[in-house]
């Protein structure tokens, strides 16, 4: 992850053309990827072993009940399924703008994820398996999170359970996702990952890992936390008749790069022009955000 691909900055990566994920036949056959066999339940860390080891992603499993957890789980199928009833006028091509059918998703999402007790119990989890596994990481996100709620006392988290500010649900209901990076991420922070549904897992749903070759059996209910915004992810098809919903949560990197340049834009701290952008690329350069912030990602073993 040294080379990888993050701006100048070092708090967003670069957007790259997204890529169409093959069938796993081919991916594994033709292209060599190796498959993890993972039962989705017991937690193990991904390192890259290219001269120093590197922490590329964590399979965090499920918390230590995993009968209960996967009731709880259902649930959450359930709840989303039931809010395909809301966003149906929306589908289909009938939206009347992309405006309105964004809010109404939004609302939707509001109405069943947000006060809910078994969406607080994953966020806790994706968080706790972040503060488990790289309590840096972990602690560089609670320092920002809290000088941005004390500059910003009105702000709130989607979870107080969870240090991330930020969640995603893709209400499927067969979620599938094409090889692409989150860019907007920060480069050096991990995405939590956990889908839901009736999908076998052993066909489908897989995550896979395109700069590492990595295809990774991912069940319903088991989290996963990866640098969404340098590695290239994307998620095999389910099968036909299946559902596949997923959660996630992580951190855009412009409200870091918000709280350090003191709650203020580029142009008001550095001013404008070619001064001002010539202050920007020399303040980047002797920053060294992303390279200095990359021991975050040392790990608990």
């Amino acid at each position: 992850m040294d080379d990888a691909h993050v701006s100048q900055s070092g708090y967003v990566g670069i957007k790259l053309s997204v890529i169409p994920i093959p069938r796993m036949q081919y991916l594994v056959q033709k292209l060599k990827f190796r498959l993890v066999d993972w039962d989705g339940i017991t937690p193990r860390p991904l390192v890259q072993k290219k001269g120093r080891s590197q922490l590329v992603g964590i399979l965090a499993g499920t918390p230590p009940d995993p009968e209960k957890w996967q009731e709880a789980m259902e649930r959450i199928t359930q709840k989303l399924a039931k809010a395909q009833d809301c966003l149906k006028p929306f589908q289909g091509g009938r939206q009347k703008a992309a405006g309105q059918s964004n809010f109404i998703a939004e609302h939707c999402g509001y109405v069943h994820v947000l006060g809910d007790d078994d969406f607080d119990k994953l966020a806790w989890f994706q968080s706790a398996s972040l503060s488990t596994w790289v309590p840096e990481l972990y602690s560089e996100y609670s320092t920002y999170i809290f000088k941005l709620k004390s500059h910003y006392p009105e702000l709130h988290r989607p979870f107080h359970s969870s240090v991330f500010p930020t969640l995603t649900v893709n209400f499927g209901p067969q979620t599938v996702c094409d090889g692409h990076r989150d860019h907007g991420n920060l480069p050096f922070g991990l995405c939590a990952i956990t889908p839901f549904g009736s999908f076998d897992p052993d066909k489908g749903g897989h995550i896979v890992l395109w700069e590492l070759k990595l295809i990774v059996r991912f069940p319903p209910g088991s989290t996963i936390l990866i640098p969404s915004a340098v590695i290239t992810h994307g998620n095999t098809s389910v099968q036909w008749g299946e559902e596949r919903y997923s959660f996630t949560q992580y951190a855009p990197g412009a409200l870091f790069r918000w709280v350090d340049n003191r709650f203020q834009t580029q142009v008001e701290r550095f001013g404008s022009g070619r001064e001002g952008a010539a202050a920007v690329t020399k303040h980047d350069a002797e920053a060294g955000y992303y390279r200095n912030r990359l021991k975050k990602l040392r790990y608990n073993k």
